[in-house]
């Protein structure tokens, strides 16, 4: 896969609530979490729920279809143990922010 920023937005475009975008064909949630970038796969490990429409609670999200819960400060960690939610590198230049879905990228918190 392509190690490439890809732009996906202003900063202000993520603030209120998790957004989907889509990088290079892959669906990706993008977030603000009060000062914090986050990017994170589009779809639950769990049975593939769009994350755009999960529940937030701090930096948990939460699936809308059976309640996997995932902890964006411990990268995608799920809270039972379960599979992680995949958490892509993200970053904000001049306002514009990047993300970069390259498979060897885990961490997301720029």
């Amino acid at each position: 896969m392509n190690d490439e920023w890809i732009e996906v937005g202003s900063r202000k475009d993520f603030a209120s609530a998790p957004a989907k975008v889509t990088v290079t064909g892959i669906p990706v949630v993008v977030w603000d979490r009060a000062g914090t970038l986050y990017a994170f796969s589009g779809r639950c490990p769990h049975a593939g729920a769009a994350m755009e429409n999960c529940e937030t609670d701090g930096a948990v999200m939460t699936c809308p279809l059976h309640g996997w819960r995932f902890d964006l400060t411990r990268e995608g960690a799920e809270l039972h143990g379960y599979r992680p939610l995949k958490m892509y590198s993200v970053k904000e230049m001049d306002g514009r922010v990047y993300v970069n879905c390259s498979s060897d990228m885990r961490s997301a918190v720029v």
